[in-house]
């Protein structure tokens, strides 16, 4: 009966291991675990290989970039703390779209963002794996977040951590992701295991909400942050494919409005 209160205190998914996560001993209740099922690998290889695009280059890539990626092997976040905090704040801005009429469906994409999400073609197949839905009204992605192995372990294992947001980024200083692994590959650092160098992905939950649509070659930094923090808007969708012919950044302020579900290490082809 604990572990259901637990995961009822929680609003904890279904198919999460409470009983792993509440270890005894355990500071909070977390658990990572290695990915098994080679449905869910394969999805994740998929989805590397699909959003490649080696063909374009942005100044923060350093060295060659890498021509395609496969997944070698994944772990599951359980984090009930981040969960909590996020599925909070996620039906906040469900509600605010409600009742500000925001669009959410392909379309309403297509014509005001200048497309759907590219890493969302997992959507519908990564249902056989998560029991908790991506609420659609809050415009919720699974988005790509590349960084180091030892940021992967403190992201998953705390959270985001705002303070080291980097207030000189493009759009500022909010959390950063990309819908194309190529773009989040060129903040990775990698780490040998068995002889081959293999760099970490988050796959998140990301709550864009009422999206900010940003397709100004020179953002106004303070101004975006302003939006998403003091006045409707949720998020910015920075469209530098359309003024440099590169990817689309997706930026939260707010560490709340993401959670890391998923590390995938990877490895790069030249």
């Amino acid at each position: 009966w604990m572990l259901d209160r637990l995961r009822a205190l929680y609003r904890l998914p279904e198919n999460w291991d409470v009983a792993s996560m509440a270890q005894s001993g355990a500071r909070k209740l977390l658990a990572k675990t290695p990915v098994q099922d080679p449905r869910l690998l394969a999805l994740f290889d998929n989805l590397l290989k699909t959003t490649a695009q080696p063909h374009i280059r942005t100044r923060d890539r350093r060295g060659s970039a890498p021509k395609a990626f496969a997944a070698v092997r994944a772990v599951q976040i359980m984090n009930a703390t981040n969960w909590q905090t996020y599925v909070q704040r996620r039906d906040e801005i469900a509600n605010e779209c409600r009742t500000l009429n925001v669009g959410h469906d392909p379309l309403h994409w297509q014509q005001n963002w200048n497309g759907e999400v590219a890493s969302m073609f997992i959507k519908d197949a990564m249902r056989a794996h998560v029991t908790e839905p991506l609420l659609s009204e809050a415009n919720e992605m699974w988005l790509l977040h590349g960084t180091s192995p030892a940021a992967a372990e403190g992201i998953t294992t705390e959270d985001f951590d705002m303070t080291r947001a980097n207030p000189m980024g493009l759009f500022g200083g909010g959390v950063y992701f990309g819908e194309s692994i190529s773009k989040a590959d060129e903040y990775v650092e990698g780490v040998v295991e068995g002889g081959q160098e293999l760099f970490p992905l988050l796959l998140c939950r990301v709550c864009l909400g009422n999206v900010y649509y940003c397709d100004s070659r020179t953002p106004d930094k303070a101004g975006l942050l302003d939006r998403c923090l003091r006045k409707q808007w949720h998020s910015v969708l920075g469209d530098r494919l359309k003024t440099s012919g590169t990817f689309r950044e997706f930026i939260v302020y707010d560490n709340f409005q993401a959670f890391p579900a998923y590390i995938i290490y990877y490895t790069r082809q030249y």
